[in-house]
């Protein structure tokens, strides 16, 4: 019972006038706040960030539409499991979640966005609700206010991105873990959750490798005679269970990614090339052809490089050197909140998650570097800043328990605030629907869509900035640019593929050394052909303003000349 502070009177814990009660409505209130603070600054980003090629998006749009176009993620389950599904970049699960609003309308893309902005706050929410679990409610709230602040986080809610989907497993998964050092029969839904941040993406399996390392560091050899070790691994196996086995069965590796060839010196444009997925050197191939100082240097650069993303993807504005500092200082709090954490168990976990996920990245770095790589850690190292934070107010203030009460009520009325400024000044809702293609972007496709007839085939990309699959009507048939630079097998890929056009963009032109004897680009104009190609006619150009495409058609009669060849040649195989 509570003391009334006039009269003396105790209070039932149910009055209105109780504290608990209080306290429990400022929690609520601060809640609000934070999550219309971030869900106003997110839908500013997706009215301020729209261009459709940005990262993997179009790859994402694009399988989102296969699935619902396939009979929907029944029957896409059912591709998976009999191995036929075979697409081997972007994992599965929120490639599901998209197709439940999928359409080949450019709508489509702001829906996507949004839908990611909704799982983006899911993960806000549930952050609050792991780290009040694991350290009380004053560290929850901390937590979620700087996540919601994280312009990195944010801006990968706002796109079409998997990483808030991954960010919400692993923090699940980490928790129900902790939570089996205490209790050993939940890791059986650690597992549940660390299958669904496998099939979200290929670094979800980071948290299977982290529990069976910790629990061989904390038990030694006997972890493996527990029964809730084996569990979590049934459950992760039954969760992941479509990916897995369409991985088996197409591929003959459980774990394959075609990403993970890419650990190995691979260039990335292996990726759109399924015919070399099989024949790609691997780990042995690679430490065999590099020398020693080779290997060292490209650690040293990646644990430097993937430092300073760690630091940008920490950050809170984007001014140089302000968001090194500040990345610096939370990445700081954090680890002085991991050594004060008092549950060795949970501290041995988290410290081996986060540094697997980081050399993994620093090694990784070399194929590609990008900040979202680490991007679903930020919620648990901001947990852990905040938990640093709440000791050194124990340390340095003389009132640490009145700054951590009246916390929740200052920081719920600061969030009200700025959400109202935003919502009068920056919140544009006709925004939501805007879709920034690159330049040419629309002109290529309406040409295409116009001209190339049923039944006629034509040659674009591998290509960032055209990708027109999530959304396409042309009616004939998409190839990429064969993968060899070899002239007689170009010419034979045209020919055995009945080639009609060929897009020739910036991409390609950098990338093919054999069309650098007819095509050259001019300062200021773009492409241009220089040379005489034997069959070949300009049919269009880039309109746009500096020429970024051209357009060949295959001459009726070399056509003609092709289909001759290539039945000679499938006379000669008969023989």
């Amino acid at each position: 019972m509570t003391p009334d502070s006039r009269t003396g009177e105790t209070e039932p814990p149910g009055s209105l006038r109780s504290p608990h009660i209080h306290k429990t409505a400022l929690i609520f209130l601060f809640l609000f706040s934070t999550a219309l603070f971030f869900s106003t600054v997110g839908l500013i980003s997706v009215g301020r960030f729209a261009n459709p090629t940005e990262l993997d998006t179009p790859f994402y749009l694009k399988e989102a539409i296969f699935i619902r176009e396939q009979g929907g993620i029944l029957n896409f389950l059912y591709l998976n499991l009999t191995g036929q599904y075979r697409q081997a970049n972007q994992h599965p699960l929120y490639l599901m979640i998209l197709s439940v609003v999928t359409s080949r309308e450019f709508e489509f893309y702001p829906r996507a966005k949004i839908l990611t902005l909704i799982i983006g706050l899911a993960a806000v929410l549930v952050t609050f609700l792991v780290a009040k679990k694991n350290f009380g409610g004053s560290v929850a709230i901390l937590a979620i206010f700087f996540l919601a602040l994280n312009q990195r986080f944010v801006r990968m809610s706002s796109m079409v991105a998997v990483e808030p989907l991954l960010a919400l497993f692993i923090l699940l998964s980490w928790h129900f873990i902790v939570k089996g050092f205490e209790r050993e029969k939940v890791w059986g839904i650690a597992g549940i959750f660390s299958g669904l941040a496998y099939l979200s993406k290929g670094s979800g399996f980071f948290m299977a490798i982290a529990f069976t390392v910790s629990c061989l560091w904390i038990y030694g050899l006997n972890c493996f005679k527990k029964k809730s070790f084996w569990a979590y691994f049934l459950a992760h196996s039954a969760t992941s269970a479509p990916l897995l086995v369409r991985n088996l069965i197409a591929f003959g590796n459980p774990l394959f990614n075609v990403n993970n060839l890419l650990l190995w010196g691979n260039p990335v444009d292996i990726i759109f090339y399924p015919q070399l997925w099989k024949n790609s050197p691997g780990m042995i191939a690679y430490f065999q052809d590099h020398a020693l100082k080779e290997i060292a240097q490209r650690i040293f650069t990646g644990l430097l490089g993937q430092g300073r993303l760690l630091l940008e993807s920490l950050s809170y504005f984007s001014q140089i050197p302000i968001y090194l500092v500040i990345g610096a200082c939370f990445l700081t709090l954090s680890g002085f909140g991991l050594i004060l954490d008092q549950n060795k168990k949970r501290k041995i976990f988290t410290a081996i998650t986060f540094l697997f996920f980081f050399i993994f990245f620093s090694w990784y770095y070399a194929a590609t570097a990008a900040q979202r790589f680490l991007v679903p850690l930020v919620p648990l190292i901001l947990i852990y800043s905040s938990l640093g934070i709440k000791h050194f107010l124990v340390l340095l203030s003389k009132y640490p328990k009145s700054i951590l009460s009246a916390m929740p009520g200052v920081l719920a009325a600061l969030l009200l605030i700025l959400s109202v400024f935003l919502l009068l000044t920056h919140l544009d809702i006709n925004s939501l629907h805007r879709i920034d293609f690159p330049e040419g972007y629309l002109d290529l496709y309406y040409w295409l869509q116009n001209n190339v007839g049923k039944g006629e085939t034509y040659l674009l990309g591998p290509s960032l900035t055209y990708n027109f699959d999530w959304h396409s009507r042309i009616k004939g048939r998409h190839l990429y640019f064969p993968y060899s630079d070899d002239q007689e097998h170009f010419r034979s890929y045209l020919r055995d593929n009945e080639v009609d056009y060929l897009v020739i963009d910036e991409e390609i032109y950098s990338k093919k050394e054999l069309l650098k004897k007819y095509i050259g680009r001019v300062e200021g104009e773009g492409l241009k052909a220089v040379g005489e190609l034997e069959g070949w006619e300009l049919v269009y150009k880039d309109t746009t303003g500096p020429v970024n495409y051209l357009i060949f058609r295959i001459r009726r009669e070399f056509r003609l000349v092709y289909k001759d060849e290539k039945l000679e040649t499938d006379q000669r195989k008969q023989f």
